[in-house]
């Protein structure tokens, strides 16, 4: 079964697709992806999606843009200025 939803995060309302499948584990192992910075779910996001539902994973796919984050986080701080790793 494949369903659209949308749910909160930090403010912000994220939307994507959860893949699940239709196998005897009533706890399949779970994929979280998001698309890439220049993309969207349906440009080749979707296609790993698939192959792990059809592998009998659950998938979460969602879009996240830097926008949606920006306007979330309070303080005026977005999550550019969090610290990366070298």
């Amino acid at each position: 079964m494949i369903k659209n939803l949308e749910f909160e995060s930090e403010g912000a309302t994220l939307r994507g697709r959860l893949y699940l499948p239709e196998s005897q584990a009533t706890r399949p192992p779970v994929v979280i992806m998001a698309h890439g910075t220049s993309a969207t779910v349906t440009m080749v996001t979707d296609k790993y999606a698939e192959a792990f539902y059809r592998a009998g994973l659950a998938v979460l796919l969602y879009t996240e843009t830097s926008a949606q984050r920006r306007r979330a986080t309070a303080g005026n701080q977005s999550l550019d200025s969090v610290p990366r790793l070298p």
